[in-house]
């Protein structure tokens, strides 16, 4: 297995956004807005025999809110990523006959390349919306994994 990667091997050949659900309140008032609370979990399943990698992102979003908000704003969102990484193989342990393991480095790599792609993303669906001033906080990618 080797340690190192070249990033230009690895191509994002598209993403699905496979589930939005976005509630914002009609009666919402976002001045009342003391945070937001967000969760995000990523799977990544790997077909070494054809270099392709799947991130699978689920990024969930909640309001807090001081006042009279009866009710607070919140989103799902499931996202797909389809990745082109040359020699995956060399940069992946069998553990278990069914489970592949990627190595660290690269693992990391497509954490935050995926996270940061969805940051964008989720800016421009929230617009107009209850989560209008919601922007995903850059984070250590490494624990997602």
């Amino acid at each position: 297995m080797q340690n190192n990667f070249n990033r230009e091997n690895i191509k994002i050949l598209g993403w699905k956004l496979l589930l939005e659900q976005i509630n914002s309140p009609l009666d919402f008032d976002t001045s009342l807005i003391s945070w937001h609370g967000f969760h995000v979990d990523m799977k990544l399943d790997i077909d070494p025999e054809d270099d392709i990698l799947k991130a699978d992102l689920r990024i969930e979003v909640i309001t807090e809110s001081e006042g009279d908000n009866m009710e607070e704003a919140q989103a799902v969102f499931h996202i797909l990523y389809f990745i082109r990484v040359e020699d995956i193989a060399d940069h992946t342990i069998s553990r278990e006959a069914e489970k592949i393991v990627l190595h660290n480095d690269l693992g990391n790599y497509i954490a935050a390349i995926t996270y940061s792609t969805s940051r964008g993303i989720l800016l421009s669906r929230v617009v107009g919306t209850a989560l209008k001033d919601f922007i995903l906080p850059v984070i250590d990618t490494d624990p997602l994994l």
